[in-house]
């Protein structure tokens, strides 16, 4: 394991992750709708999205919801500064918020824990628990372990990432905790959808970079791609099989 934190990684690769979202803004079109389906977002309502990245999710975000954005790095720090004019809230860690008691209508998080320890994610859990109002969404989506998204991971993109990649991912376990803390679970499964493209060269451009997939060549990663996930053209798209474990979780 690359025994490296969420911060430290993305510090060091966000730039190549970010160029991927901005370069394919819409590849991911159906995941994060599928979150934002979830947290059941109303007006004027308030919503952190936690850890934010470079504030993707903000273009999925009805106006009349008060974004904040919450990051642990610099690096998507600035391009949240960058691409949406926002200043996120930078902290040290995730499970330590500059917010009151049940002050928060809804919290996402959406694709970023799986770079913490089973410990630091329910001190995570605890303190979105605390921070939300009573009948808050907590609306969490992660790899599932054994899942294609997962192997594909740890395996593929841990050979051919410099860094490796070693995600300690969702299981069975996820909705028990979240129980145990006092969450009612409203929704959990694991949800298969497309990441889509124009064409396979795009589609192998933004796994590169979002990935940082920098040790295989074109071929080797597009074999990677078809071994683990599988991918179809339809349409005039080639959408690239993907699937995040979905829980809705209600204070």
């Amino acid at each position: 394991m690359f025994n490296e934190s969420y911060k430290e990684i993305f510090e060091k690769r966000g730039k190549e992750y970010d160029l991927a979202m901005c370069k394919f803004p819409n590849a991911r079109d159906e995941e994060f709708f599928n979150i934002i389906n979830i947290a059941d977002l109303k007006d004027n309502q308030s919503l952190l999205d936690i850890p934010s990245g470079g504030c993707y999710l903000k273009r999925y975000i009805p106006g009349s919801v008060n974004y904040l954005p919450i990051e642990t790095t610099e690096t998507f720090a600035n391009f949240c500064r960058k691409n949406n004019n926002i200043e996120p809230i930078v902290v040290e860690n995730i499970h330590n918020l500059p917010f009151k008691n049940e002050s928060i209508d809804r919290i996402i998080s959406l694709a970023g824990i799986h770079h913490l320890t089973d410990k630091d994610k329910e001190k995570f859990y605890i303190e979105s628990f605390r921070i939300l109002k009573k009948g808050g969404i907590f609306a969490l989506a992660d790899v599932f372990e054994g899942t294609p998204s997962g192997r594909f991971l740890n395996e593929f993109v841990d050979k051919y990432n410099p860094m490796g990649h070693k995600g300690i991912f969702l299981n069975k376990k996820t909705t028990n905790t979240l129980e145990n803390i006092g969450f009612r679970i409203n929704f959990s499964e694991v949800k298969n959808y497309y990441w889509k493209f124009k064409t396979q060269t795009e589609m192998i451009e933004f796994i590169k970079l979002l990935f940082g997939i920098f040790k295989a060549d074109n071929n080797s990663l597009l074999e990677g791609l078809n071994k683990y996930l599988g991918f179809i053209e339809n349409q005039g798209q080639i959408l690239l099989n993907w699937q995040l474990f979905f829980i809705k979780a209600i204070k």
